[in-house]
């Protein structure tokens, strides 16, 4: 029986990453060897503090409802460490906990967007943007980034993406999927496009802010720009830099009337987050940075050696990332030729041909808004992360030199 559903459903797709995801378990299940580079999560656990509040919380018997924003205590922490982090005063009032760093970025979208609005998302971008923005009725906006600007978007194509019915730019750094990380003096340019078009806002997603590599540091928007709060959102969670993608713990810092919208839209939706993810959240910031810093290290690592075997392989062209922890590379050379007498029409085409073959689980480039790349996770552990470079530059290498 065919069910007539909604239309603004009907035009979403599924996210492919989760659906490589589930075909490589699959696979797996199947007695196959498959090396995933497709998550985006920490193979770590998350720290003792956190497993340890929520087993209290458990015990204490924490288990009904909380206020729709999240509860008082964390919204204060959350407030005390974003504003030592920006330099912007901040209430609990200015906070909303979600179920999710992606369950904030919607409820902010909805609260912001309506239709015939535009919204400006640089690519290469993390894949839920577009879908999020056509939900709430609005139209994303391209701005193209290149690779030779370390996939950072230049003041002068903001500027050209902009137009009367802009509402919103996304700006995601630490960048997912690129590693691309903004300084401040780039901040700054944007910042001053910003504040000449009254109306748009900005909506900084700030997940992987934790994690840089090198000489690289992410800096808030709101350090280099405090004046812009008032037309601002900062997205940010546990998830990736406290290994607590499970909990379904993130929020939304910015103006109160913009945050009181979204409070009013998840109490509809959800309600608060989990009682329990919450008190562990807590006890995670409250440990501050400590639990943090030998993950960090530890990906440094990784992304040392996955750079290095990706720069080897025939057809590879990386942008070294400098946070997050993907890489990125072009793999444009391989579209247009065959392996075993398939023809490579896209990144997409690209990974199915060495999921099958190779049993190595790459993303394609195509959901990012990049047809021609493929990412790859280095928050795999370090031993199969190693086994699948050498298995995709062998699977590759043969094939280059074949010249099917």
């Amino acid at each position: 029986m065919q069910i007539p559903l909604a239309s603004r459903v009907r035009n979403v797709q599924p996210s492919l990453t989760l659906q490589l995801s589930a075909r490589a378990r699959a696979l797996r299940e199947a007695g196959r060897d498959v090396i995933s580079f497709t998550a985006g999560e920490l193979d770590v656990g998350p720290p003792e503090a956190a497993l340890d509040e929520a087993a209290a919380a458990l015990e204490r018997g924490e288990t009904r409802y909380t206020p729709a924003a999240g509860t008082p205590a964390l919204r204060a922490e959350v407030a005390r460490r974003t504003s030592e982090e920006t330099g912007v005063a901040l209430e609990p009032g200015h906070v909303i906990v979600c179920c999710g760093a992606k369950h904030a970025l919607y409820n902010v979208v909805q609260a912001l967007c309506e239709p015939g609005d535009e919204v400006v998302i640089p690519a290469p971008y993390w894949l839920s943007y577009p879908a999020m923005v056509k939900l709430a009725g609005a139209t994303p906006v391209v701005a193209p980034t290149r690779p030779e600007h370390g996939y950072r978007l230049e003041p002068d194509a903001l500027a050209a993406a902009i137009g009367p019915r802009t509402r919103l730019l996304v700006l995601n750094t630490p960048n997912n999927p690129t590693g691309a990380v903004y300084e401040r003096e780039r901040l700054e340019a944007i910042a001053q496009i910003v504040r000449a078009h009254p109306r748009l806002f900005v909506l900084t997603d700030e997940i992987y802010g934790k994690l840089t590599y090198g000489e690289a540091h992410h800096v808030p928007l709101w350090r280099v720009a405090p004046d812009l709060f008032e037309r601002s959102v900062l997205v940010d969670g546990v998830s990736k830099s406290y290994a607590m993608t499970g909990f379904r713990i993130g929020w939304a810092v910015g103006p109160a009337p913009v945050i009181a919208a979204c409070t009013r839209l998840q109490s509809h939706a959800t309600s608060g987050p989990c009682s329990i993810s919450q008190a562990a959240a807590l006890a995670a910031l409250r440990c501050r940075d400590e639990p943090i810093e030998p993950v960090r290290a530890l990906l440094e690592q990784r992304r040392a050696r996955m750079v290095a075997a990706l720069e080897r392989i025939p057809g590879f062209e990386l942008v070294p990332p400098r946070g997050a922890f993907y890489c990125f590379p072009r793999v444009g050379a391989w579209l247009g030729r065959t392996i075993d007498g398939r023809r490579i029409e896209s990144a997409l085409t690209l990974c199915e041909i060495l999921l099958e073959q190779a049993g190595i689980a790459l993303v394609p480039g195509d959901p990012f808004g990049a047809p021609d790349h493929v990412r790859l996770s280095f928050a795999l552990g370090t031993d199969a992360m190693q086994r699948g470079l050498e298995r995709l530059h062998a699977f590759l290498a043969e094939h280059a030199e074949g010249g099917d």
